[in-house]
C-alpha cells in the first residue's frame, strides 16, 4: 500500500501548479502532501527520494 499511496501522492504532486485551489482540494497544504509522500517513500525503503521530499517540504514550510 505505501509504494501506491506514493504513487498516488506524487501524481497529485505534479499537478499541483495547474489547479488554482489544489490546497482547499486536498484539505491541506502542498508541505504536508509532501511530507507524507516522504513517509510513503520511506516505508517503501525508498530513503534518496523519502530525503528528497521531506527537504522540499521544509523548503515548501520556510518559503524558500
Amino acid at each position: 500500500a505505501p509504494r501506491e499511496a506514493l504513487r498516488h501522492l506524487e501524481t497529485a504532486l505534479s499537478l499541483w501548479d495547474r489547479v488554482p485551489d489544489a490546497a482547499e482540494r486536498a484539505g491541506r497544504p502542498r508541505s504536508e502532501v509532501l511530507r507524507e509522500a516522504a513517509a510513503a517513500a520511506g516505508e517503501c525503503f525508498a530513503a534518496s527520494r523519502s530525503v528528497a521530499l521531506a527537504r522540499e517540504a521544509l523548503a515548501a514550510e520556510s518559503g524558500t
